[in-house]
């Protein structure tokens, strides 16, 4: 049984989980917003676009949420202060995601409502760049100015 636990620990997935790429995943869930900010301005397509957001949000939410249980229980188990704080950290930046994927849904909701002036909303803050973001400083999440 201990070899199996250790080979399980030694394995490269094992410590994806453990020691998630944040930089690298914030990346890729940006280019998808950035389209996905486009073609939900676009009458009939934003329907479409919606359905994914919608998705992606789902996806982002039960991640961070299990990422964040598992941070959480890995803090609790942790014999090393370094390495509690560590999950812990981890476990703050996983719950930044989950309320990220909340708001992708909650503009999925204003994008399938086709009322102007939340269009014009919407038109106005995908043209300023604003982006929740999840900077090297871990557990914080922030709202940025990009241009783009």
């Amino acid at each position: 049984m201990n070899s199996i636990v250790r080979a399980v620990a030694a394995s490269s997935k094992w410590r994806g989980i453990q020691n998630p790429n944040y930089e690298k995943i914030n990346d890729s869930f940006q280019v998808c917003e950035t389209y996905l900010n486009i073609a939900g301005n676009i009458p009939l397509i934003s329907s479409v676009s919606g359905l994914i957001r919608e998705d992606l949000g789902l996806v982002q939410m039960i991640t961070g949420l299990s990422l964040a249980l598992f941070h959480a229980i890995s803090a609790y188990f942790a014999t090393a202060p370094e390495s509690e704080e560590k999950c812990v950290q981890q476990a703050k930046i996983d719950v930044a995601y989950f309320r990220h994927g909340v708001a992708n849904i909650c503009r999925t909701q204003l994008e399938q409502a086709m009322l102007v002036h939340v269009f014009v909303a919407r038109i106005a803050y995908d043209l300023l760049g604003i982006r929740l973001e999840y900077p090297d400083v871990p557990g914080c999440l922030r709202a940025s100015m990009q241009h783009n």
